[in-house]
């Protein structure tokens, strides 16, 4: 399930449901991963 995060800002937990704080640590564990594989693609441009 992908969330609508645009133009949100990650100030306090508060901000966040529980759902959407799960789906930004898997993205930066994702893109971590992708860094470290060689494999990054460059998708938060902009």
């Amino acid at each position: 399930m992908a969330f609508n995060l645009k133009h949100r800002h990650f100030l306090t937990l508060r901000d966040f449901t529980p759902q959407e704080i799960g789906f930004l640590l898997k993205l930066a564990a994702d893109l971590k991963a992708a860094k470290y594989a060689g494999t990054e693609v460059p998708t938060l441009g902009g």
